[in-house]
């Protein structure tokens, strides 16, 4: 076998001066922690890239120049007083952390190990080795704040040094690489690549390894540990050539528990977006000095009408709330000082809607920001309800009835202050009490029996009772009983609205008494008018009869004074047997005890020819024409024949009356709708639009017309209307005075 270079011979550990001095130069140059060799006064020797980049100053800015100028002018006095004290007493401290701010007011976190080294020329200097340790300090900061816990991270080890040559064989490592795989110096002499490192073949790694020949590389990989366990690490290597021969150069860093907190953050951060965006439960973040909205879920967009981006973009919380900014800065300042967590008020959606919300606000920190998280309940029907609820609640304290609530034994719960003002009873007295305290015993058993038998099945019961007052007093009253019912339809309890009906009691009992005397009187009156028309048409219908014996059996001369005689008795005793008739006919209609036989008729053969033959003399002997015009054949109607025929006596009657000259004219037809039309149409004196809308009225005349000038008693008109009304018939008048009126009865 052919034995490796004598410049690096890696199974003996053995190096010569020059592979030691370019080997050092490799690990200064490529190392990707800060380095820095300072001499006793401070001034800075040397300096490598990475601690350049990691202070952002240039080689040239820094070596020859105290290593304080790195740092804050504040804080520079301070520092070389405790560098002075350090390197005098040639203090060493552990592995340190550090937060510090640079020159240029930049902060960062950093992993600081010092070692002091001695110069063949007796002269000491101190070698410090830097790690930017910031990003991991702010996954710490975020963990805790997403935890809500205060543990700090494990420690990162210094990044393992070690060399590969082109195969992936180990040529050289530093101590934190061995420890960090496990395995002793001896051992690590014989291991390759593939030894350790899981996430690639043989193949991709050397691969790797020859392309990184004339690159550098910053990636991450896993290693597997002698123990066996699997760890993340990052690893920046890069190809160097050292007498000639190209190695890669790499340096790893355990980045395991920063793996575990970037996925314990994004994982937290995905549940935190879940549990916010797709809850159903409307939520905002707000900032609480501007009142910013940060951001909304779904929930929020769709109750409130706005888009995302109108809300983080266009949207304050102050504009959502109907009152002051001043108010909402202040339910915010309170929400961040936790002084108040729950509160309600209302808000205007985008179409202008108003909202009774109730809020649930807290601080929250999400990256070192604190905002104000609010979940936000729409309780406007809650609102309405308990708004409802308090008013049913005044209505039943207000109320003139008595309301009592009680369980399913008839315990009572509850009686509203209308009950103890009628009973006398308190509140207190009844609560707790039956209903049966109450009983005067004059209800029938039964009542209760029946009470009880449909309240126990769901059902309402509506009867009356005779109560006891706490004086003993007895009162009536009228009862409601509904039984009430949980959401499962459990009777829970019985709710009874009583009304005191003693007085409609007291009232009833004496219409009855003046119902019976009204019967009295009724009765006695119809004995009375039975009895005068008796009395009245008897001797009237003799004097007429015997008027007409003396007038045709004995010879008296005729002369103007004997016509005129005999004429006004004859036209007097009519008119009293008329008048007679017009009150016994009122009378009935008013007392109810007019017998009505509705049937089919003949409208002209069974009642208009009849009267046509009885006023044809009359309208003659007054010089005047009597005509019936016939327009339809379909004369059929279904009305009572007696009162129909005085419907059209009365009307006919008044035309002949009420008409000097000219015709009386009554026609019969069929109107648009089919029903029977009957007018009655005479040329007489006509009425005054005035006095048209009394003409139906009982015993109402028009003064200025027939009071004066011709008889009647004005109930004529008044039996026409309750007649037609009687027949369900309609009557329209048109008249102008001194032209004529028209008289129109329509069946329905």
């Amino acid at each position: 076998m052919k034995k490796k270079s004598d410049t690096l011979n890696p199974v003996k550990g053995e190096v010569s001066k020059n592979f030691a001095e370019s080997l050092f130069k490799v690990f200064w140059e490529n190392s990707t922690s800060g380095m820095r060799l300072i001499d006793k006064n401070g001034i800075i020797i040397n300096v490598n890239s990475s601690f350049c980049r990691l202070f952002e100053k240039l080689k040239e800015e820094l070596i020859g120049k105290h290593f304080s100028l790195c740092y804050t002018e504040s804080q520079r006095n301070s520092i070389e007083t405790s560098y002075a004290k350090r390197f005098n007493e040639r203090i060493i401290e552990p592995l340190l952390e550090r937060k510090i701010k640079l020159w240029n007011g930049k902060e960062i976190w950093f992993e600081l190990s010092n070692s002091f080294i001695e110069s063949e020329d007796g002269n000491v200097f101190l070698a410090s080795i830097f790690r930017d340790i910031t990003v991991r300090k702010n996954n710490m900061q975020k963990i805790i704040e997403l935890n809500n816990k205060n543990e700090a991270l494990l420690k990162t080890a210094i990044d393992g040094i070690h060399i590969l040559d082109l195969n992936g064989n180990l040529v050289e490592f530093n101590q934190s690489f061995i420890e960090h795989i496990g395995y002793t110096a001896d051992e690590a002499k014989f291991l390759n690549v593939v030894d350790w490192d899981v996430s690639y073949s043989r193949e991709e790694l050397l691969s790797i390894i020859q392309s990184l020949k004339t690159t550098s590389k910053v990636f991450e990989s896993r290693h597997k540990l002698k123990s066996g366990e699997i760890r993340d690490v990052e690893i920046s290597a890069s190809g160097v050539t050292i007498d000639e021969k190209c190695f890669i150069f790499c340096s790893c860093r355990d980045i395991t528990e920063r793996k575990i907190a970037e996925e314990f953050i994004k994982e937290s951060e995905e549940r935190f977006r879940s549990i916010f965006i797709d809850n159903p439960v409307i939520m905002m973040i707000i900032h609480p000095e501007t009142g910013k909205i940060i951001d909304v879920n779904q929930a929020a967009c769709r109750f409130y009408g706005f888009s995302h981006d109108e809300f983080i973009t266009t949207i304050y919380s102050y504009d959502l709330n109907v009152s002051s900014k001043q108010d909402e800065f202040r339910e915010l300042w309170l929400s961040k000082n936790r002084k108040r967590k729950l509160f309600q008020i209302k808000h205007r959606l985008k179409d202008g809607m108003i909202k009774d919300v109730e809020i649930y606000s807290g601080p929250i920190s999400i990256r070192n920001k604190k905002l104000i998280l609010s979940v936000i309940n729409d309780v406007t029907e809650r609102t309405i309800a308990e708004e409802n609820v308090m008013k049913f609640s005044r209505i039943i304290e207000q109320t003139p009835v008595s309301v009592i609530v009680t369980d399913t034994n008839g315990v009572i719960q509850y009686v509203n202050p209308f009950f103890t003002q009628l009973t006398g009873y308190s509140a207190n007295e009844m609560i707790g009490n039956k209903t049966s305290i109450l009983k005067s015993g004059l209800t029938k058993e039964e009542v209760y029996n029946e009470l009880w038998s449909k309240i126990t099945v769901g059902k309402d019961w509506v009867g009356e009772f005779i109560n006891k007052k706490k004086s003993g007093d007895l009162f009536w009253e009228k009862a409601i009983i509904s039984p009430i019912a949980d959401e499962k339809g459990q009777i829970i309890n019985f709710v009874a609205i009583k009304e005191d009906i003693s007085e409609l009691k007291q009232m009833m009992d004496d219409l009855k008494f003046a119902k019976e005397d009204a019967e009295k009187s009724d009765k006695l009156k119809s004995e009375f008018l039975a009895q005068i028309s008796h009395e009245i048409r008897t001797p009237i219908n003799v004097i007429i009869n015997f008027i007409n014996f003396l007038k045709e059996g004995i010879k008296i001369p005729e002369n103007e004074d004997s016509i005129i005689a005999y004429s006004s008795i004859d036209s007097a005793s009519k008119r009293i047997i008329r008048t007679i008739d017009l009150i016994l006919n009122m009378s009935e209609l008013q007392v109810g005890s007019y017998n009505v036989r509705m049937k089919l008729i003949n409208i002209y053969s069974d009642v208009l020819q009849h009267l046509y033959f009885e006023f044809d003399q009359l309208a003659k002997d007054k010089g005047l024409k009597l005509k019936v015009l016939q327009n339809t054949d379909e004369l059929m109607v279904f009305a009572d024949e007696y009162s129909v025929s005085q419907v059209f006596s009365n009307l006919i009657d008044n035309a002949v009356k009420y008409t000097s000259s000219g015709l009386v004219e009554i026609i019969i037809e069929r109107d648009e709708a089919d029903k029977l039309v009957v007018k009655v149409i005479d040329s007489g004196i006509g009425i005054s639009e005035e006095y048209i809308k009394d003409l139906f009225k009982p015993f109402s005349q028009e003064q200025q017309g027939y009071t004066r000038k011709y008889e009647g008693n004005g109930l004529g008109l008044a039996l026409v209307k309750k007649y037609c009304t009687l027949n369900n018939a309609e009557i329209k008048v048109e008249s102008r005075k001194g032209e004529g009126s028209t008289f129109t009865v329509i069946f329905n």
